[in-house]
């Protein structure tokens, strides 16, 4: 399945300033009821809602290689936690990662994603 991901600035200023945040380790998980789920479930071929995925990397003291590299971790994890939990469908989930995050491995990503997860009853 084609997994949505937030391109929009608005929607992750929405998430940070409305949404609930979750800290867990290196990562921050926000969480935002979305109010199009229905139009984006109309659209999607198999008729399901899906979530809205955006990765947040600061810049600061951080190369692009090192940025792409979290991103990737941190898209693993995720997709590795709905592969694997019944998560639920219909949110803003934005991910966001601290400096500290370059040195983390997948593994060590994904614990903290589910224990932020379960706190915020995704899963």
């Amino acid at each position: 399945m084609k997994y949505i991901s937030l391109c929009e600035n608005h929607l992750f200023t929405k998430a940070y300033a409305s949404g609930k945040r979750y800290r867990q380790g290196k990562i921050t998980l926000y969480v935002l009821p979305d109010r199009h789920a229905s139009l984006i479930r109309k659209s999607n071929p198999l008729h399901e809602k899906v979530n809205r995925v955006g990765y947040a990397v600061p810049k600061r003291g951080l190369g692009a290689v090192k940025r792409n590299r979290i991103k990737r971790v941190l898209r693993h994890a995720y997709f590795q936690l709905e592969r694997e939990n019944a998560v639920k469908k219909g949110k803003i989930v934005v991910l966001a990662a601290g400096a500290s995050a370059q040195s983390a491995k997948t593994p060590e990503i994904y614990r903290d994603l589910a224990q932020a997860a379960k706190r915020a009853e995704l899963i």
